[in-house]
C-alpha cells in the first residue's frame, strides 16, 4: 500500500529532474500556507481586539484584517489549482502507464481474460486513483473541504433548480441566519 501513495507522489511531481522537487517543495508549501494563513488573520483578530494601542485608527487594523483575508482567499485558491492540476497529472500519468502495460501484455493474457473484465477493472482502478487517492492524500496534507459536514439544499434552491436533489451538497454561501 505504501507502494501506491510512493508512485502517486513520484508520478504527481514529474518526470522532469529539476522541476519535480520544485513542485514536491510547492505542494507542501502551498498545503502549509493555507494551514498558517487563517490562524495568521484570526490571531491578528485576538491582537486587535485585545490591545489598546490600535483602538485609536480601526480602521487600519480593519485593512490589515482584510489584507490577511486577501492573502488567505488568494492561498486557497492557488492551493486548490496547484493540488487539482497535479493530481490530474497524476492521474494521467498512472492512466498512460497502465495502458501501456495493458496493450503491452501478450495475447495469451487477452485469450484468457474477457475484453469486458479488463475495461471494467481498468475504469474501477482509474477511478480509485482520480477519486479515492487523490482525496486521501490531499486530506493527509489538512487540505479540508469547507465544511466537514456540508449542509443539505433548502426547500428553495431544489425549488429553483431540482436537479439538486435531497442528498446534494449545498451550494449557496455560508451566511448567518437572520434574526426574526
Amino acid at each position: 500500500r505504501l507502494d501506491v501513495y510512493k508512485a502517486y507522489v513520484k508520478a504527481m511531481m514529474g518526470d522532469h529532474p529539476v522541476l519535480a522537487p520544485v513542485i514536491l517543495i510547492g505542494l507542501v508549501a502551498t498545503a502549509a500556507a493555507i494551514t498558517v494563513l487563517p490562524i495568521l488573520q484570526t490571531s491578528w483578530l485576538g491582537y486587535w481586539a485585545d490591545t489598546k494601542a490600535i483602538s485609536s485608527d480601526p480602521l487600519f487594523a480593519v485593512a490589515i484584517y482584510g489584507v490577511l483575508g486577501t492573502f488567505v482567499l488568494t492561498g486557497w485558491i492557488g492551493e486548490r489549482l496547484l493540488w487539482l492540476y497535479r493530481s490530474a497529472a497524476a492521474g494521467r500519468k498512472i492512466h498512460d502507464d497502465a495502458l501501456s502495460a495493458v496493450l503491452t501484455a501478450p495475447l495469451r493474457f487477452f485469450d484468457s481474460t474477457p475484453a469486458g473484465r479488463v475495461l471494467n477493472s481498468f475504469a474501477r482502478d482509474q477511478e480509485s486513483v482520480d477519486d479515492h487517492l487523490s482525496w486521501n492524500w490531499g486530506q493527509s496534507f489538512g487540505i479540508r473541504m469547507i465544511s466537514r459536514r456540508p449542509r443539505r439544499c433548502s426547500t428553495a434552491l431544489r425549488t429553483l433548480n431540482p436537479a439538486f436533489g435531497h442528498s446534494a451538497p449545498c451550494l449557496e454561501p455560508a451566511l448567518p441566519p437572520a434574526d426574526s
